[in-house]
This record gives structure tokens, C-alpha cells and sequence, in this order.
């Protein structure tokens, strides 16, 4: 469900009544924002990777859970394609790498190098983050590859906001 279309507006007393097509899609959003179904991948050494598309209209958000992962390189395409880039933070990954996709390209990601200060940050372009990053997608992309075989399972997350 990439976005709701809205059924009101809605008057006290008044049409439209309320139907099975617009609890239907209340419904459909609510399921959509729970992260009932994420994707997910069993690692080819250990644990599973986990990815909620949380937010899937004009605003796109994703948060991944790596649960004790570890695997060879695996690609989770996703529900519903990011258009125009993404922020991107990561936390543990045990020095395994997320890259994002257009098709089978890696995209170009500027990763945020040194430390935060008042004069700004500086930043490096790569086509993978790693741990405790923090960087910006610089375009659309389709899907997420992991590869995480540092001999080390990883238990940690990364949150991708964009459009």
C-alpha cells in the first residue's frame, strides 16, 4: 500500500458513510506501519536479517534488524522503491557491509568521516556503510544487499529514512 487515498471529508450526519473500501485501507496502513510481514533473509552462517518497510508513501523509512546474522552476500529487494536517496544509520554490524541497489548497481553513498562539529562534517563517497555510520544514499534504489562474514555474528540495526 504506497499511499492512502482519502475517502472524506467527513461531516457529523452527513455522506460519505463509512465502507468496507476506506476500513479496508485503514486497515492495510495500520498492518503496513506494524511491520507484520518484513522481508527476511537466514544467514548462510548464522541468524536472519530482518527488514521492515515501515513507511512506504512519498516518505519511505526502513529499519533493519540483524538477529545474531552472519552470511555470504544475500539481496532483499524491496516492497516499494526509494526514489531520490535516503539518510542512513547504522549500529553493530560486526564490520559486515549494507550496500543499496538500482537493479544490481551499487549506489553511491556519502558516509560521514571524523567527527560533528560547528563548522560541519566531512564525508567520504562509497558504494557499502558499515557500523556506527552514519551517511545519505545519493539516489534511488530497489533493493539491499548484507554481507557480514567477519567471522562474528552481528546483532544490531540500521534505520533508512528518504523518499
Amino acid at each position: 500500500m504506497p499511499s492512502y487515498q482519502p475517502t472524506g471529508p467527513f461531516v457529523n450526519g452527513a455522506a460519505p458513510p463509512i465502507a468496507a473500501p476506506f476500513l479496508n485501507n485503514i486497515e492495510g496502513w495500520i498492518q503496513q506501519v506494524e511491520g507484520t510481514n518484513p522481508l527476511s533473509a537466514t544467514g548462510t552462517i548464522a541468524g536472519t536479517v530482518y527488514v521492515h518497510e515501515i513507511l512506504q508513501g512519498t516518505v519511505k523509512a526502513i529499519l533493519v534488524h540483524f538477529s545474531s546474522y552472519q552470511s555470504a552476500a544475500q539481496t532483499l529487494v524491496l516492497p516499494v522503491s526509494f526514489t531520490a536517496g535516503a539518510m542512513v544509520w547504522t549500529t553493530e554490524t560486526q564490520s559486515g557491509t549494507i550496500e543499496f541497489l538500482q537493479g544490481a548497481v551499487a549506489q553511491t553513498l556519502s558516509v560521514m568521516t571524523g567527527s560533528y562539529n560547528v563548522a560541519g562534517g566531512a564525508q567520504q563517497a562509497s558504494n557499502l556503510i558499515k557500523h556506527w555510520s552514519y551517511g545519505m544514499v545519493r539516489s534511488g534504489f530497489n533493493a539491499l544487499r548484507f554481507t557480514f562474514t567477519s567471522g562474528t555474528n552481528a546483532s544490531g540495526f540500521a534505520l533508512v529514512v528518504g523518499k
